[in-house]
């Protein structure tokens, strides 16, 4: 096992969680104040929220985990599962930074509305 490329990978990793996890802190804190804004707030919703977000997280992290483990142990993969590979944990992580994002860009806008 490469611990030099387990590390470069964890650190390549470690940004791109923290931007997801203040995405989804972010929303949930938006999702909230629409809530207290329309006085529907309740306490009960949030670990629902954050048990959808984990679900979000693990997904990405499990296909990263799948996408390194051919360059964990050298392993030799074909050309398509090599693109796979590569393209895939983006396509989720942009997939969930999207979803925040819109949820985010939707709390603001109700926030922001006079009426």
């Amino acid at each position: 096992m490469d611990t030099i490329a387990l590390q470069t990978w964890f650190n390549i990793l470690w940004p791109k969680m923290l931007v997801l996890v203040a995405l989804i802190l972010l929303d949930m804190l938006g999702g909230a104040l629409v809530a207290w804004k329309r006085g529907i707030f309740k306490w009960e919703k949030l670990p629902e929220g954050l048990s959808v977000a984990s679900g979000y997280i693990f997904s990405w992290l499990a296909i990263e985990i799948v996408a390194f483990l051919p360059t964990l142990f050298a392993l030799n993969i074909s050309s398509l599962s090599e693109f796979i590979a590569a393209n895939g944990p983006w396509a989720v992580y942009l997939g969930a930074v999207l979803k925040y994002l819109a949820g985010l860009g939707t709390s603001v806008k109700v926030l922001t509305d006079k009426s």
